[in-house]
């Protein structure tokens, strides 16, 4: 804007010419620019995508197994709780094999039976062998399965499953179930 301009083309100049000059300008810079904007845009995005797509499918799978540990204790609990009554299986997720998980032990002091059960065995007293059993095919049962079968034997029977079990893989929700069967017999 030069000084010696009436007010009236001053006014013109700022109203009309400016932001005229500006859009031009803007354009310019837009077009000169833009793709460079576009790619630095896309490439945050994307990563931003793969990063938050990764978490997801981390998060889901955790997810997934955490889901079927519980299922599994649930089932465990269920099948000792109720004997007799199968547990649904629950399918490995995605090809993997999970050990199955073993539920806590109980303390000596709540339940003292259990204790009892779990005991090792006595050093001049030799285990069954495992084919003697009254469970066929014991050794490749899960101990839902192993407690599901259990209501049906003698008490010779249901000690003999427990001398083996303490002596070989000393499964706490075998031993308790055996336990408060042999109490209940008391």
């Amino acid at each position: 804007m030069a000084e010696d301009e009436s007010p009236l083309e001053q006014v013109v100049e700022l109203a009309v010419y400016a932001p005229v000059g500006l859009f031009l300008a803007a354009r310019d810079a837009v077009r000169k620019h833009l793709p460079g904007l576009i790619d630095t845009g896309r490439d945050q995005v994307a990563r931003q995508v793969a990063l938050a797509r990764m978490m997801g499918h981390y998060a889901v799978e955790e997810a997934q197994k955490d889901a079927g540990r519980r299922v599994q204790q649930a089932n465990d609990l269920l099948a000792s709780v109720r004997p007799g009554t199968a547990p649904a299986p629950t399918p490995p997720a995605r090809d993997e094999w999970h050990p199955e998980p073993e539920t806590p032990a109980p303390s000596r002091e709540t339940f003292p039976e259990v204790a009892a059960a779990a005991t090792p065995v006595a050093a001049n007293g030799a285990a069954p062998e495992v084919g003697s059993l009254a469970i066929p095919g014991y050794a490749s049962l899960s101990a839902s399965q192993v407690v599901q079968r259990l209501d049906g034997l003698s008490p010779a029977q249901l000690e003999d499953v427990r001398h083996f079990e303490a002596a070989t893989r000393g499964r706490k929700t075998i031993l308790g179930r055996i336990a408060q069967l042999q109490s209940d017999t008391n």
